[in-house]
């Protein structure tokens, strides 16, 4: 029963991390496209 609880949380932290990991990249492709748009309209 506790190895269960044990990968129940181990599966959440992983999730948690890809999740954050994704939505911290994805910002930063964001914004290195307006540094694009901004250096190309300047």
């Amino acid at each position: 029963m506790k190895m269960k609880i044990i990968e129940v949380v181990a599966l959440v932290k992983l999730n948690f991390t890809l999740n954050f990991s994704s939505i911290v990249s994805g910002q930063l492709t964001q914004l290195s496209s307006w540094r694009v748009y901004f250096h190309s309209v300047l």
